[in-house]
C-alpha cells in the first residue's frame, strides 16, 4: 500500500512539475514573440539572457535564449506525458522520462552549472528508477 501511495505521490509531483515547466517555457516564448507584454516574464527572460552571457566562453553548446525555454517547455510536455504513461503502466512513459531527464541533465552539462537544481535532477533520477521497480509497464500478451 505504501508503494502506491509513493508513486501516486511522485507522479502527482511529476506531472504538476512538468505543467509548470510547459507553462513558463510556453509563456516566455510568447513573450519573445511579442505575444505577451508582462514585465515579470522580461525580467526572467533578462536574468536568463545574463545567466547565458556569463557563461558564453564555457558553456559547450551555445543555445539561443528562445531555443533554451523551447526546452523548457518540452521537459514540460516530457514530464506530463512520462508521468500518465507510467500511471497507465506503459512502456513510453519511462521513455519519456528517460528523455526529460536528459534534457535537463545536458543543461548542467551545456552551462557547466553545479547547483542546487542538481540535486533535484538526482532526486529525479532515483524516483524514475524507483518506479520502474515499483510500477514496471504492464506488456500485452502475444497472441
Amino acid at each position: 500500500m505504501i508503494k502506491k501511495t509513493v508513486s501516486v505521490c511522485l507522479l502527482s509531483a511529476g506531472f504538476l512539475f512538468g505543467v509548470v515547466r510547459l507553462l513558463v517555457g510556453a509563456a516566455m516564448l510568447a513573450q519573445l514573440g511579442g505575444l505577451l507584454a508582462e514585465p515579470a516574464l522580461a525580467e526572467g527572460i533578462g536574468n536568463v539572457s545574463q545567466f547565458m552571457a556569463e557563461r558564453a566562453d564555457i558553456q559547450l553548446l551555445p543555445l539561443p535564449v528562445p531555443v533554451f525555454f523551447a526546452n523548457i517547455a518540452l521537459m514540460g510536455c516530457l514530464l506530463i506525458a512520462g508521468t500518465a504513461g507510467v500511471f497507465f503502466r506503459k512502456s513510453w512513459g519511462f521513455y519519456c522520462l528517460y528523455g526529460y531527464l536528459m534534457l535537463h541533465g545536458a543543461l548542467f552539462v551545456i552551462y557547466l552549472e553545479v547547483n542546487p537544481k542538481l540535486i533535484l535532477w538526482v532526486f529525479q533520477c532515483i524516483a524514475v528508477v524507483w518506479l520502474a521497480n515499483v510500477r514496471p509497464p504492464i506488456r500485452p500478451q502475444q497472441v
